[in-house]
């Protein structure tokens, strides 16, 4: 269960996490010497969740959570560049 992991890590890491009530998935792991941080990101990805980290905490919501509260999905890659163009 997702929420047993993120205790896990909560506990592990000495991190504050909360998640929310729409939280739910499964985790099937078999990880070897890697950071806590890196883990939570791959479980994450994996069950289409998004975090944010505002001071101390890190908040885990679903994706769909994410884009109500921000407008852009959470796993966007996409940037934008603004280039000023100048004549010489």
């Amino acid at each position: 269960d997702i929420i047993q992991f993120l205790k896990f890590l909560a506990n592990e890491g000495s991190l504050n996490i909360v998640a929310s009530k729409n939280v739910a998935g499964s985790v099937n792991l078999l990880i070897s010497d890697v950071a806590i941080a890196d883990a939570l990101e791959i479980v994450l990805a994996a069950n289409n969740l998004a975090s944010e980290v505002k001071g101390s905490v890190i908040s885990v919501m679903t994706s769909a959570e994410y884009k109500t509260l921000y407008g852009v999905d959470f796993y966007d890659q996409r940037k934008t560049y603004i280039w000023r163009l100048t004549r010489r």
